[in-house]
């Protein structure tokens, strides 16, 4: 892929140059580096590219004659950390496409605080070598480029990037599209061949699943292309084909189907459903026995782990002597690991109540009770309806709606309470119980000490259906957990970029990697995330029509 993408890189001026005669691609040279002293090691700058602060006849200010110089200062500014600098080579309404994020980085301020962000991370010993960039147009340009730590290569750091420059009104040019491409980590070769075959071949037996709906693809390229055309009054069947090219010009149009487009839309979540409840209730493949054939000691085991929601019962027995219910002695890691995945279940509330793309889609509050007793019996389908949904626009109504509220249902004020911060500290509190209960819990019944009980927990796994399918909820809970927050706080920093909220911005940074750990996380990002009335302006607050609104 990335021979691939230098090769594309290589020859897209003979495909987009229209304001000079000639285009081509520059690689750096050796004896273009210039090093003061003998060198201690020889870096991969060294051995072909450039250390751009080392680098003769660098772009000055003025003297921007094509893209490329423009790229190069940007790479400079970026390498000295002057980032006001690197920032101030993008036009005000410039965009700029990280594919290492989920989202782009719409506008010069937002990308500028992104810059800071990297500024205060990232120690000055990394540095940009660039290994050769195209010049000779002053629309495009194409960089290939790789990492060094200390002067020194690593692997998985090569790179490259494509931009796109404007004259602007102050007669400078500056960029208004980037996109960078970075190396992968993971390099599945051949295999990805076979995924591509395998793909291929089920749509082409079954034909119709291109015709389902799919998320839509931004497509910035084109959007810049047609803001230009009506700003200057040219509609688009005015416009010239490529000079000197001979070709028709490179076509940036997105489909909103294809291949994957049935994934996107919840089809894979949907099969993945199919197979949940085949393998867990009916297959025989799976540990233990399928439903029709449990015993009825099973389902009495459920029944008095329920009694045990939460240990309360239990606790207060022993502590108060109060028994509220009969509370039947159930093992302590079978009651821990129930009551576990209540807790977790119990904080999908907050993600599910505060979920634009799930409203009005379905009763949210039937979903969510159903979740608490069976898991992604109900979870897995809600995921699979809010698939491919796009986010309601304009978000920018955020205030107005905030201040009018929506109370439509009688259960509105349950709903709001269930996103508050206090959600999060309870399951987390319950989780942590829910664990020491697995293992340390009532240390005289003769349920052993922890390493015998995670022995028992390992056979339960194995031999229950019931624990085994716990097992599974627990790699899905994972993945889902991911994918409600990693939306949630793009969501949130785009509201916060909106409204100008730096503060809050940086805030909702600081926790995204809470997605990453299992149930913990999740229940730490509920108890900190900020509120979406957070991210408007000081002054302005009030209920959230999401929060308040109708359970559906």
């Amino acid at each position: 892929m990335l021979l691939l993408t230098l090769a594309a890189l290589a020859l897209l001026p003979c495909f987009t140059a229209t304001h000079r005669s000639t285009s081509y691609l520059t690689f750096i040279p050796p004896s273009s580096v210039a090093r003061p002293g003998p060198p201690k090691r020889r870096s991969a700058a060294a051995e072909g590219g450039v250390m751009l602060s080392d680098a003769a006849g660098g772009a000055q200010p003025g003297d921007c004659e094509d893209c490329a110089d423009v790229a190069m200062r940007y790479f400079e500014a970026w390498n000295r950390r002057e980032m006001d600098v690197a920032a101030d080579q993008f036009a005000e309404d410039g965009i700029y496409e990280d594919l290492v994020y989920p989202d782009a980085f719409r506008d010069r301020d937002s990308f500028k605080r992104h810059l800071e962000r990297v500024r205060d991370r990232v120690p000055p010993s990394v540095q940009f070598v660039v290994d050769g960039i195209s010049r000779g147009d002053e629309q495009f340009t194409g960089v290939a480029w790789h990492v060094e730590i200390q002067g020194r290569s690593f692997p998985n750091t090569r790179g490259a990037s494509f931009y796109r420059c404007k004259r602007c009104q102050d007669g400078r040019l500056r960029l208004v599209y980037g996109r960078d491409l970075v190396e992968p980590a993971s390099k599945p070769g051949d295999t990805s061949l076979f995924i591509l075959s395998l793909v291929s071949r089920l749509f082409g037996r079954f034909p119709s699943l291109l015709d389902m709906p799919a998320a839509k693809l931004p497509n910035y390229l084109k959007d810049i292309e047609q803001r230009e055309r009506e700003k200057s009054g040219k509609s688009e069947q005015q416009q010239p084909a490529a000079v000197g090219t001979g070709v028709r010009p490179v076509s940036f149009e997105s489909s909103t189907s294809g291949p994957l487009g049935w994934l996107k839309s919840g089809g894979a979540l949907w099969l993945g459903y199919g197979l949940y409840v085949y393998f867990l209730l009916v297959g025989t493949q799976a540990p233990g026995l399928p439903a029709w054939a449990t015993p009825v000691s099973e389902f009495e085991s459920l029944l008095k782990q329920s009694l045990d929601f939460w240990f309360i019962t239990p606790i207060l027995k022993g502590v108060t002597g109060l028994e509220l219910l009969p509370a039947p002695m159930v093992h302590p890691v079978t009651l821990g690991v129930f009551n576990f995945f209540n807790a977790w279940s119990f904080c999908h509330a907050a993600l599910m109540f505060s979920d634009p793309k799930s409203e009005g889609k379905f009763d949210r509050f039937v979903v969510w009770v159903g979740t608490m007793f069976l898991t992604n019996f109900f979870f897995l389908p809600y995921m699979a309806l809010r698939a491919g949904t796009p986010l309601p626009s304009p978000l920018s109504n955020l205030a107005e709606a905030i201040e009018e509220g929506d109370p439509k249902s009688p259960m509105s004020g349950a709903v709001e309470a269930l996103t508050k911060p206090w959600v999060g500290y309870v399951g987390f509190v319950v989780g942590v119980i829910a664990l020491g209960w697995v293992f340390l819990a009532y240390p005289d019944g003769g349920f052993g000490p922890p390493g015998e009980r995670w022995g028992y927990l390992l056979n339960q796994l194995q031999t229950n259906r019931i624990e085994f399918a716990f097992g599974v909820d627990l790699v899905l809970y994972s993945i889902f957990q991911n994918v409600l927050i990693g939306e949630e706080s793009n969501r949130l920093q785009q509201l916060a970029r909106q409204h100008s909220r730096p503060d809050v911005e940086r805030r909702v940074e600081s926790l995204k990697w809470l997605r990453f750990i299992p149930m913990f996380g999740e229940a730490a990002w509920v108890a900190l995330r900020p509120q979406e009335q957070d991210t408007l302006p000081p002054g302005q607050g009030g209920r959230s029509r999401r929060q308040t609104g109708s359970v559906s």
